[in-house]
């Protein structure tokens, strides 16, 4: 039985790194063919929130939940200690080493910057629909898949095996994988993956997600 249920984990995350890839493709082509910004970001944005719905319900109605003897209240303050000790970090320490050492820009930042005080639909999307869409692709199916399939191997390897692969794939988005801002991203993914390994769900990652999220979009705004 758990292994029965192992597998169909494995598929589905399969499925949700299916659906983003193409959901991702089908977007790129509209760029390619379609020069209304308005229309193409439209299109982001409802792309984001039916990925976002598709997931939750195959979280709700597919997937096994995992026993977890740790308490909401526990979860709570530990999502909430690892978020602000992710903000500190990001942008206290690697954000200050980026800048005084590389002096870079993200262009993936300064676009986002752009979007958030033009769109207000964009600011929903940002600390809603792109934590949810992101953690279950690169948290629950990329890192939990592969973190499956090294089962058996010493847990420091398996853990660091599975959240370096699903962060560089979670890089790649933003900035890319050489630029200096992958430090941080990296960073970022370091806590997710830990959050959903601890709490043995997805919910408190999205949460430190969307959180970082707000922050950008509160520091934007004012």
């Amino acid at each position: 039985m758990a292994l029965k249920n192992k597998t169909k984990e494995f598929v589905l995350g399969i499925v949700v790194i299916l659906l983003y890839i193409i959901s991702d493709e089908i977007l790129k082509n509209m760029i390619k063919n379609i020069y209304d910004t308005d229309k193409i970001l439209m299109y982001n944005f409802i792309k984001n929130f039916i990925l976002s719905v598709i997931f939750i319900l195959f979280s709700l109605f597919l997937v096994k939940k995992h026993k977890n003897n740790i308490g909401v209240l526990k979860i709570a303050i530990i999502t909430i200690l690892a978020f602000v000790f992710m903000e500190i970090i990001r942008i206290f320490v690697i954000g200050n080493f980026i800048k005084y050492f590389f002096h870079f820009e993200s262009k993936n930042s300064i676009f986002m910057e752009n979007l958030v005080k033009s769109n207000y639909y964009f600011v929903f999307e940002t600390i809603v629909l792109i934590p949810i869409v992101e953690e279950f692709v690169f948290r629950k199916a990329i890192f939990g898949d592969l973190y499956d399939l090294h089962q058996g191997c010493n847990k420091y390897v398996r853990f660091m095996t599975s959240f370096l692969i699903s962060g560089i794939f979670f890089c790649s988005i933003h900035d890319g994988v050489f630029a200096p801002s992958a430090i941080s991203h990296l960073f970022g993914s370091l806590i997710y993956s830990s959050l959903y390994l601890y709490t043995k769900s997805i919910i408190p990652s999205i949460i430190a997600h969307g959180l970082h999220n707000s922050v950008f979009v509160i520091v934007t705004l004012l």
